[in-house]
């Protein structure tokens, strides 16, 4: 009886372990039907999937995953509904490594690789932005570097003289996400800021974007996404309008191996003209960015002349390229098909559990990666297919073997073409870059070791807490951890010293406790105006009138992390007032002061708030 019962028990927990890979296998086979749908821009049935996976799943952080891919297919569709059909007039596909060499309006040399001044340390490449732009002549720089997260951000920095280039700052928090931020390009009129996110609204992989200087603030405005079908569920890289208005490029890798980029250039449009997708087959077509077909010219009457050999010529030249385009995916399928049996091979053949998950994310990839391709190749074919269709109307006959021998040519449009040359990368030289200056924290703090730090001429009222006068130096053990201590040599050759820097009195008298019970029973308060010793009625007396002259100061009362880099750079960017670190009942608080005038402190607390930094107060200093 016993052994039936363990026989059953032990039955119950293989069926269960069944039932578990079961549902783990039929999961990752919806997971990867769902991709390939969205990667398709069927967007309605991927969130169909999506949601019914959603339904049934109970892991919290397959949940997290299952939600992230809903929101990016949401974006797609609602990017369907809003959505542009560029003129593409040419493409060239290269290797992925050195791709943007190719935008042959871009001046020789002026791509600078990483490492350099700007970019310093990489602690996790990138395998996409190796490096930044920096044509000769530039004033004002926006890259990406590397975090301390190992996310690329968006830096800004301004060229203060010939050589010397300012300490690079974050350039803004709207545009910043938590992801990579990546191939920032300046317009020539520098008032539009191109970039490609991973992190920020779009529908999968690196989407383009545009960020607009906004004058009434100072700064970038939010980053708008390109939308469809700039943007893909690939990643789309480095959009750029050419100097002479005639064209737009960007590159992408949706149609083309993973080794490789496809740089598309554009017919420039001033407003294009937005309107919903009507059909999922309109999506596919538009996203596949075939070049234009040139128009077929009539079959002329007995007393007109036959068409001249150029139109001809130009019309073999579009049918040759929309060919040559077929063959380069047809190639790129093979090689994934050849890169999908190997990785199989590999999957079988090993049992290291970190190597089956890596070859699972590649297998899932590759695999939707095929399909896209499938899918490119059948819209190729059936532009080729009507192409042809249009010929035997026109009673043109095309000589394959012809076509085969001759050099495949970009189609020459009404308008200038664009040509591809590869451009020379930039040999590395110095960059002089400013040392930033460091800032003292003066909050008042208990450290392991004191810190004594240079007075100040604090403006308007202030306190402090004197510890002792003493004959002799004092040693920082004696100073039990207190930060900021002042030390002051007096007329009698004794050393005065203080502890802190307090702007009201209610903020000081809370901190008188905590120094006495450190070892300084004898502890005081001493009070300051501009820097001059009063007595403490008086400072008392001061906070509540306001004196002439009045200065004025902005207290951030929100940052109790610290100051973001985008917020520091805005301050900096508009003053070079010192910014105080304090605590006030416990509330770290930053204070950026003096001001002469309210209006002056009002102006930089009103871009601050521009920018939605909250917790802004302007007052005047007592």
């Amino acid at each position: 009886m016993r052994c039936r019962c363990i026989d059953k028990a032990f039955f119950l927990i293989l069926t269960l372990f069944a039932a578990t890979c079961i549902m783990g296998q039929d999961y990752s086979v919806e997971i990867r039907r769902a991709q390939a749908l969205h990667d398709t821009y069927d967007f309605d049935k991927a969130l169909e999937i999506w949601h019914s996976l959603l339904e049934r799943n109970s892991d919290s952080l397959q949940r997290i995953d299952l939600l992230e891919r809903i929101l990016r297919s949401e974006n797609g569709r609602n990017m369907l509904s809003y959505a542009t059909e560029p003129k593409v007039l040419s493409s060239i596909t290269v290797p992925l490594s050195d791709f943007f060499l190719w935008y042959s309006h871009m001046e020789e040399e002026s791509w600078l690789p990483i490492p350099n001044a700007f970019v310093p340390d990489v602690t996790f490449p990138n395998d996409y932005y190796t490096s930044i732009y920096f044509p000769e002549g530039i004033r004002n720089i926006v890259f990406s570097s590397q975090d301390e997260s190992g996310s690329w951000n968006l830096y800004t920095s301004t060229c203060l003289g010939d050589t010397l280039w300012s300490y690079p700052t974050l350039i803004n928090e709207n545009l910043t996400s938590p992801e990579d931020d990546i191939f920032p390009i300046l317009s020539r009129n520098g008032r539009e800021l191109y970039f490609s996110s991973q992190g920020l609204f779009g529908m999968g992989g690196y989407d383009l974007f545009v960020s607009r200087w906004d004058d009434e603030i100072n700064d970038w405005g939010i980053p708008e996404n390109l939308g469809f079908p700039y943007s893909s569920p690939f990643d789309d890289f480095l959009f750029c309008n050419t100097p002479d208005g005639n064209f737009s490029l960007f590159a992408s890798n949706r149609s083309c191996h993973k080794d490789s980029m496809t740089i598309y250039v554009l017919e420039f449009e001033n407003k294009p003209i937005k309107k919903p997708i009507a059909s999922l087959e309109q999506a596919r077509r538009i996203a596949a960015l075939i070049p234009v077909e040139m128009d077929l010219p009539s079959v002329p009457k007995q007393s007109e002349e036959p068409p001249v050999a150029s139109a001809a010529d130009s019309l073999f030249s579009n049918y040759t390229t929309l060919l040559s385009t077929l063959r380069g995916l047809q190639d790129s399928l093979v090689t994934l098909g050849k890169d999908l049996e190997m990785m199989r091979e590999l999957y079988t053949s090993t049992e290291n559990e970190q190597e089956i998950q890596t070859l699972s994310r590649l297998l899932l990839e590759t695999e939707h990666r095929a399909i896209v391709l499938q899918s490119e190749i059948n819209n190729t074919t059936g532009a080729l297919q009507q192409m042809e269709m249009n010929f035997l109307m026109e009673g043109i006959i095309i000589n394959l073997e012809d076509i085969s021998e001759k050099p495949q040519e970009t189609p020459s449009f009404a308008s200038e073409q664009y040509t591809f040359t590869k451009q020379r990368v930039s040999k590395p030289f110095d960059i002089p870059i400013e040392i930033p200056k460091e800032t003292f924290d003066y909050s008042f703090r208990i450290l392991d070791t004191a810190v004594i730090a240079e007075p100040v001429n604090t403006p308007g009222i202030s306190y402090s807490i004197q510890l002792y006068v003493v004959s002799h130096k004092a040693q920082l053990r004696q100073l039990k951890g207190l930060s900021p201590v002042f030390e002051r040599r007096q007329t009698s050759g004794k050393y005065l010293y203080t502890a802190g820097i307090f702007y009201s009195y209610k903020e000081a008298l809370s901190q008188i406790n905590v120094v006495k019970k450190r070892g300084f029973p004898s502890a005081f308060l001493v009070a300051y105006r501009d820097g001059k010793s009063i007595s403490v009625n008086e400072a008392r007396k001061a906070e509540k009138l306001p004196a002439a002259g009045t200065k004025y100061r902005i207290i951030l009362e929100n940052f109790s992390d610290g100051i973001p880099d985008a917020v520091m750079a805005i301050i900096r960017n508009n003053t070079s007032k010192e910014i105080v670190r304090s605590i006030s009942d416990g509330k770290v608080l930053y204070i950026i002061a003096p001001f002469d005038e309210r209006e002056e402190a009002e102006a930089l607390a009103g871009i601050l708030k521009g920018n939605g930094v909250e917790g802004i107060i302007t007052e005047p200093i007592k």
